[in-house]
């Protein structure tokens, strides 16, 4: 049971560490918004600029942006579970966390993405977040507690 804690621990420490890089990429600092986002994010800070202006009426600037990395830390992690859990009792037909070494050290389902896929290659997280998104969003029919639009449903974005 140990290492199940250590490694969830570990999971939701790294979390909390990309969110605040999302944040960054949106133009979203700790001093405030920037009024612009990198070159590529400007979707995303449309989507999630909203959520931390709301929350600064209340927390301010600083606590707003803690609650976002929290909340999106814990509602990925959450999710991430959930397809593991679905995974270990075979309730979804392929893994979708679960690296193998038949699959060249990727999940069933990235593998695929990346044969259909083979340009997402070059692309920083190679296009793991597409792959988690899609599932996410079939499971938000049977799941909607867990899988659908929730407010702080952003997958943190792959470094280079």
């Amino acid at each position: 049971m140990a290492d199940l804690e250590r490694t969830i621990i570990q999971i939701r420490e790294t979390l909390e560490r990309s969110y605040p890089l999302l944040l960054k990429q949106c133009g979203i600092t700790e001093s405030g918004d920037m009024g612009r986002s990198l070159p590529g994010s400007e979707g995303l800070r449309e989507q999630i600029l909203p959520i931390v202006q709301a929350d600064e009426k209340q927390l301010g600037v600083k606590e707003a942006r803690k609650k976002f990395v929290q909340e999106a830390s814990f509602t990925t992690l959450n999710r991430l579970v959930g397809l593991k859990v679905m995974e270990a009792r075979g309730l979804i037909e392929r893994t979708y966390v679960t690296k193998s070494i038949d699959t060249g050290g990727k999940s069933e389902a990235h593998y695929l993405y990346l044969s259909r896929n083979p340009q997402a290659t070059s692309e920083p997280g190679q296009g793991i977040n597409t792959v988690l998104e899609e599932i996410f969003q079939t499971l938000s029919q049977e799941l909607p507690q867990l899988y659908n639009g929730s407010r702080y449903g952003f997958l943190p974005r792959p470094s280079e």
